[in-house]
C-alpha cells in the first residue's frame, strides 16, 4: 500500500443499509418519528376523514426501519409508546358503554400497539437477512401483520390503513381481488417506494459513490406503478364497463337505519324505551319514504343490539317447551310480540339486532337452573313479525365482548357491563326475506316491557 493510500484510504462501497441514519442528515428521534406516523394515520380516520394522509403515514415508520443502529429497549418501548397512542384515540370510544370499560382501553391500546414495532423488527430482519427490498419488505410485513391482527384472539380488524380510503371508489376496487390487504399493500408500496427511492438518490449525489445506482428509478418505479394500474383498475371497474352484471332477477328496496344514539351507559330504565322508540320512528320514516318515492321497502336493517328486548330461544327454537313455567314462557315471549307490533306500522320484514339467551336444554327442574349461553345476534322478522331466522355473532370483539386469556376467570367481568362475555357462534346463517308485504297500521297494543 502507498503512503498516499494510506493517507487518504479509499472508501469502501457502502453496504447495504449503511448511512441510513444518515439520510435525512437530521432525523427526529424515534419516538417523534413514531407519533408522527400515529398522528398522520389517526387524521386519516374519522372524524377528520383526512385519508390522503394515510399514504405518508408509514414514512416515518419506514425511516426508524431503516435506522443502522440499533434502537435498543428504550428505543422499541418508543415505537410500542407511538403505536399504543394511535389505538388508545381510534378506539377511545370503547369507554363510552360503561364507567368502567375505561380500564379495558390501556389493555387494548397496549396490545394493538405491539404490532409496531414488530413491523419495524420485521422489515430491519427482512433487509439485513434477505436481498428484499424495501417496496417488497415493508409491504408483505404489514400486510401478514394485519392478517394477524385480523384473527389473533378472535381479531380486532377497524381502524386499518386500508379503512382510510373508503370514500375512493377507484382505490378499493382492487379489494375485490385480495380485500382490505390488497389495498394496505399497494399503500405500503408507495411509501416504502418513495422512502427508498428518495434515499438512494440522496446517495447517489455521494461523490464517494463511482457507480451509477439503479435503485432510485426502480424504487420510484415501485411506488408509482402500482398506484397507477390500481386507480385505472379502479375507475374501470367503478363504471359499467368493468362490472359483469349478472342477469337481473329483480331487485330489493332496504332500509338501513342508523340512529343518533350513543352506545353509552345509562342507568334510566326508560333508555331501553326511548332507544326502541326512535327505532320505531325511523322505521315508519324509512316506510314513508319509501312510497313517497313509489317504491316497495322489502327489508328493514336495525343496528347492532338496538332492539332491547332480549330474545329467548330453547335449543335454538323460539317456542318455549311444554316445561317452562307459564309465567316465564309469558316473559319469554315478550320479544316476540315487540316485533309483531312493529310489524303493524311498518309491513316489512326486519332484520333486528338483538341480545339472545338460549337454553339448549335439557329442560328439567327450575329454570333458574337450566344451562343458559348469551349471544350477540341479528334476528329476522317476517312482514307478520315473526321470527324466522337467527344469526349469532362468531367474531367477537377483545375486551369488548370478551376478555382474550381470561374466559375463565368470571370474577373479572364483574368488573365489566358484560356479565361474563357474549357465546360466539357457530356458523353463518342465510336468512331469507321474501314474503309477502303487508299494509302497515297504526298499531292499538303497545310495546311488551
Amino acid at each position: 500500500m502507498s503512503s498516499e493510500a494510506a493517507t487518504h484510504p479509499q472508501p469502501s462501497p457502502p453496504s447495504r443499509i449503511a448511512g441510513l441514519v444518515a439520510w435525512p442528515r437530521r432525523l427526529p428521534g424515534t419516538l417523534a418519528l413514531g407519533l408522527i406516523g400515529s398522528a398522520l394515520l389517526w387524521l386519516a380516520q374519522p372524524p377528520a376523514c383526512l385519508s390522503l394522509l394515510a399514504w405518508l403515514a408509514p414514512m416515518p415508520w419506514l425511516l426508524v426501519a431503516l435506522g443502522e443502529d440499533p434502537l435498543g429497549r428504550r428505543g422499541w418501548l418508543k415505537l410500542w409508546a407511538a403505536g399504543a397512542a394511535y389505538w388508545a384515540a381510534a378506539v377511545w370510544w370503547v369507554v363510552l358503554p360503561h364507567p368502567l370499560t375505561p380500564l379495558g382501553l390501556p389493555f387494548l391500546a397496549g396490545y394493538l400497539g405491539m404490532y409496531l414495532p414488530t413491523f419495524v423488527w420485521l422489515v430491519r430482519a427482512a433487509l439485513r437477512h434477505t436481498p428484499l427490498p424495501l417496496w417488497v419488505a415493508a409491504p408483505a410485513a404489514w400486510v401478514g401483520l394485519e392478517w394477524l391482527q385480523s384473527h389473533l384472539f378472535t381479531g380486532f380488524a377497524i381502524a386499518g390503513l386500508a379503512h382510510t380510503q373508503a370514500w375512493w371508489p377507484s382505490v378499493i376496487q382492487i379489494a375485490s381481488f385480495g380485500g382490505a390487504y390488497a389495498v394496505s399493500f399497494v399503500m405500503l408500496m408507495f411509501a416504502a417506494g418513495v422512502v427508498d427511492g428518495a434515499r438512494a438518490v440522496q446517495r447517489s449525489r455521494d461523490r464517494s459513490l463511482i457507480q451509477f445506482d439503479p435503485r432510485p428509478p426502480v424504487a420510484f418505479f415501485a411506488a408509482t406503478v402500482p398506484v397507477a394500474v390500481t386507480l385505472f383498475t379502479g375507475h374501470f371497474r367503478a363504471t359499467s364497463g368493468g362490472i359483469e352484471i349478472a342477469p337481473s332477477v329483480g331487485t330489493a328496496t332496504v332500509a338501513l337505519l342508523q340512529s343518533d344514539i350513543r352506545a353509552t351507559w345509562d342507568p334510566d330504565p326508560k333508555r331501553s324505551e326511548r332507544i326502541m322508540q326512535r327505532m320505531l320512528d325511523l322505521s315508519k320514516q324509512a316506510a314513508r319514504q319509501a312510497e313517497a318515492a313509489g317504491k316497495t321497502l322489502d327489508l328493514i336493517v336495525w343496528p347492532e343490539s338496538m332492539f332491547r328486548t332480549p330474545v329467548w330461544t330453547f335449543a335454538d327454537q323460539f317456542t318455549p317447551p311444554p316445561e317452562l313455567n307459564p309465567a316465564y314462557a309469558e316473559r319469554a315471549g315478550y320479544a316476540q310480540r315487540n316485533a309483531q307490533a312493529f310489524a303493524i306500522w311498518t309491513g316489512t320484514p326486519t332484520l333486528f339486532g338483538i341480545d339472545r339467551y338460549n337454553y339448549p336444554g335439557p329442560f328439567i327442574g327450575d329454570v333458574m337452573e337450566w344451562e343458559m349461553t348469551f349471544h350477540n345476534s341479528a334476528a329476522l322478522a317476517d312482514a307478520q313479525g315473526n321470527f324466522v331466522a337467527v344469526y349469532d355473532k362468531m367474531h367477537r370483539v377483545p375486551f369488548g365482548e370478551y376478555i382474550p386469556l381470561f374466559e375463565n376467570l368470571p370474577a373479572l367481568y364483574y368488573l365489566t357491563p358484560l356479565s361474563g362475555g357474549i357465546t360466539p357462534g357457530e356458523r353463518p346463517v342465510a336468512m331469507e326475506a321474501r314474503g309477502a308485504r303487508r299494509e302497515a297500521r297504526t298499531p292499538e297494543e303497545g310495546l311488551a316491557s
